[in-house]
């Protein structure tokens, strides 16, 4: 699964919880994301309790608890 972000049209007046991308679509790159602070990792979701890399990730930036939704 690849990572999708674009820029919202915060003028159409829409519902915000419907997509409200621009038309035609305008994407976000991946190095415009990181310039925003945007992180995010490709994780293995059916090993995710004994993911080390999720474990490093949850002791680099101190997290403690953690849930699954």
């Amino acid at each position: 699964m690849a990572i999708e972000a674009w820029f919202m049209d915060e003028t159409s007046g829409e519902d915000q919880r419907l997509p409200r991308h621009c038309y035609p679509k305008e994407l976000v790159s991946p190095d415009y994301l990181a310039e925003l602070g945007v992180l995010y990792w490709r994780l293995n979701p059916e090993n995710y309790e004994n993911d080390e890399e999720l474990k490093k990730i949850r002791e680099d930036r101190g997290i403690q608890l953690h849930g699954l939704a």
